[in-house]
């Protein structure tokens, strides 16, 4: 009998302490674990520059070109430079036939001397019967007879002049001459060709100095003034850079809906840079020293706005901020940060605010 009851006892006891057990091990397992720290990358701020770039594109031509037109007709009878010669001003390009444009033109100055001649006579005859009706030796109807005698020799004087500059100008026309001075890029015309007024001559090209022709959007026009620098780059000289200023900026939209620019890039010494090349210009548009520049990826955003986390003491704390220039793979902190801050720039995505973290530069 008190084997029995000495049996219950051991198995109430057993009972009451595997209750106990399970208990404390439901409590135990109830408790959530301690969270680890996260590993991050940090960036200690200072002060630095950044600049923003436009990049625009478009084709480059001289700064002056000029297509040379016949104002005659007639046959090429000589051809006085060659495609990629430097021509001064007024420097003969091809020679239009011209003899019977000389016959004319002696012609007009034989008959300016003749008129000429004869308004000297005029006049003098005018002065004289002026005299002698002074002394009351001639009539009143000589003196106007002696008028009207000068102006109708005027007047065939001042027609002689103006049939001689006719016959010079078109003399002068034969002699089809550069408008200004460049280097000739095209010739359309060789010896005996025939060509008549309106017809293309050539091209002449100043490349001293050049243009990259473009147009920006209406987004990217607000950046742009007059006078700020470019670096450009042709498509055909990858290896050169040439530095020009921005010289022209539209101020209304053309009729694709954008707006024309113009870039002057002074050339080299070896005229490099040819018209019609296409090219590319990096405008600097914007520029800040001492600057707050932090990776872009470090700049987080969500409804509210940007923001960043920044490191203190291995806890992780949320900084909104407000960005300034933004160019590649940098962006410009003016404000909600300050110069020394500790910034998460690695790890970011996954942290929230008061997370812990550990610093692994």
């Amino acid at each position: 009998m008190k084997s029995k009851i000495v049996l219950g006892l051991l198995f109430a006891t057993a009972l009451i302490s595997f209750a106990a057990w399970s208990r404390w091990s439901n409590d135990k397992s109830d408790k959530p674990a301690a969270a680890l720290p996260l590993a991050v990358k940090i960036q200690v701020l200072a002060p630095a520059e950044i600049a923003q770039t436009l990049t625009v594109s478009g084709t480059l031509v001289g700064e002056n070109e000029a297509t040379v037109i016949s104002e005659t007709n007639g046959t090429v009878v000589a051809v006085r430079a060659q495609v990629g010669d430097w021509l001064k001003q007024g420097q003969t390009i091809v020679q239009i036939e011209n003899d019977l444009k000389r016959v004319a033109l002696e012609q007009a100055k034989a008959q300016l001397l003749t008129a000429q001649t004869n308004h000297d006579k005029a006049q003098k005859d005018l002065e004289r019967y002026e005299e002698l009706f002074k002394q009351q030796i001639t009539t009143q109807s000589v003196i106007e007879s002696a008028r009207l005698a000068e102006r109708a020799a005027e007047a065939q004087l001042k027609s002689a002049e103006a049939a001689l500059k006719l016959a010079q100008r078109q003399f002068d026309d034969s002699f089809i001459k550069a408008p200004l001075a460049g280097r000739l890029a095209d010739r359309y015309v060789d010896q005996a060709a025939m060509v008549m007024p309106g017809d293309k001559i050539g091209v002449i090209v100043d490349g001293r100095q050049m243009k990259l022709k473009t147009s920006v959007t209406e987004s990217e026009i607000a950046l742009l003034r007059s006078g700020q620098t470019a670096e450009v780059i042709a498509d055909a000289l990858p290896q050169q850079r040439f530095t020009g200023k921005v010289i022209s900026v539209a101020q209304k939209a053309n009729s694709e809906r954008t707006y024309p620019v113009e870039i002057l890039v002074p050339n080299d010494a070896q005229e490099s840079l040819k018209s019609g090349m296409f090219g590319r210009a990096f405008v600097q548009v914007a520029k800040a020293e001492a600057a707050l520049v932090v990776p872009s990826s470090a700049v987080l955003t969500d409804p509210s706005g940007s923001y960043v986390f920044i490191e203190e003491s291995g806890v992780a704390k949320r900084a909104a901020v407000q960005v300034g220039i933004q160019q590649n793979d940098q962006t410009q902190i003016v404000g909600g940060l300050e110069a020394g801050a500790k910034l998460v720039v690695s790890g970011q995505q996954r942290l929230s605010d008061g997370a812990r973290v550990v610093v692994e530069n």
